[in-house]
């Protein structure tokens, strides 16, 4: 993701293994053009709401950030170099920037996926991730229930033109959009839309996208579908994960334990609850380094040891308020 569509990106062919009927995504992705590619195919000059592109993600995990970088760090060194290429964008708000290098391309590329799960989910990809951003685009969005992000054209895109998807939601004023895109990826957008200073609803021609939340299942071919390989890395990293977050667990527990007797024995003071919930985050810290099988750096660690650190401080400070420390 980049911004307003306008940018040319020149991205590689790498296609699936899909199962289904072929797409339209080999006259956009021959390895010759860019994202605003070759699209005006006869098939899709008559099907107006043809499907354009059918994408499995590039990175499929939870939202933590610890396992995000070791599924990265799990990748073979093309999906590596491919994401690496993509735009970045800082929006900690700090100086220095407490952002790792994953952090600011995922939160720059990433595309949410709405499912039946409570939680939230976002992943990033190959090629849609490269796709610029339009408040009123030629192709609206859905995801199916696997994640695979599914494109298919609202109205007859010309050869030659641009692709185009929207990052947020196609609602509101040309200034609550700008102050979105401005805030999250770092660009004022320019698309027609607001430039020609357009209020969007629901209820006008956005209308358009809302039913393409939820995709068929069935469809196009699949590009960048996991091999039988990358899906049993994933397990054993998700495996690791799971390590990693009962030691977790087990050293808040001792944290908690430890603030509650100081409690019980008025002993309790801010400076010895900062105390051990440093010395909490550094058991974590030995525990991490110890048991780091996809060499996860210094960087990585002490970003991830800064926001346990202001975790668990909030987290004694409602502990102590609540037992009157």
């Amino acid at each position: 993701m980049l911004g307003s569509a306008s940018q040319d990106t020149k991205i590689p062919l790498s296609v699936g293994s899909g199962k289904t009927s072929k797409s339209l995504a080999s006259d956009c992705f021959d390895g010759n053009s860019s994202i605003d590619c070759v699209v005006g195919s006869s098939a899709l000059a008559q099907e107006k709401t043809g499907e354009v592109l059918r994408e499995a993600p590039l990175m499929k995990c939870g939202m933590n950030w610890l396992l995000k970088e070791a599924f990265f760090m799990s990748l073979n060194e093309e999906k590596k170099n491919v994401f690496r290429s993509l735009h970045s964008h800082c929006s900690c708000n700090e100086n220095p920037c407490r952002e790792t290098t994953l952090m600011k391309i995922y939160d720059t590329n990433s595309f949410d996926i709405f499912d039946d799960k409570p939680e939230r989910t976002n992943y990033i990809y190959h090629f849609a991730s490269r796709i610029n951003h339009e408040c009123l685009p030629n192709m609206a969005r859905g995801n199916t229930k696997n994640g695979d992000l599914v494109f298919s054209a609202v109205r007859n895109i010309k050869r030659g033109e641009e692709l185009t998807t929207f990052y947020q939601a196609p609602l509101g004023t040309i200034l609550a959009r700008r102050k979105i895109l401005l805030s999250k990826y770092g660009f004022t957008c320019m698309c027609k839309a607001c430039i020609n200073n357009k209020v969007l609803n629901y209820c006008g021609e956005a209308l358009k996208y809302a039913p393409w939340i939820i995709a068929n299942e069935s469809g196009s071919e699949i590009l960048n579908k996991p091999t039988l390989e990358e899906i049993q890395t994933a397990k054993q990293v998700e495996s690791w994960f799971e390590s990693v977050s009962q030691a977790a667990a087990k050293a808040g527990q001792g944290m908690t334990i430890a603030i509650g007797n100081d409690l019980l024995r008025s002993q309790s003071t801010q400076e010895r609850r900062h105390l051990i919930v440093e010395s909490t985050v550094q058991i974590f810290e030995d525990y991490l380094r110890k048991n780091n099988p996809y060499g996860l750096n210094d960087d990585v660690i002490s970003a991830y040891r800064y926001r346990a650190n202001i975790s668990l401080l909030e987290l004694q400070s409602n502990f102590s308020t609540t037992w009157g420390g």
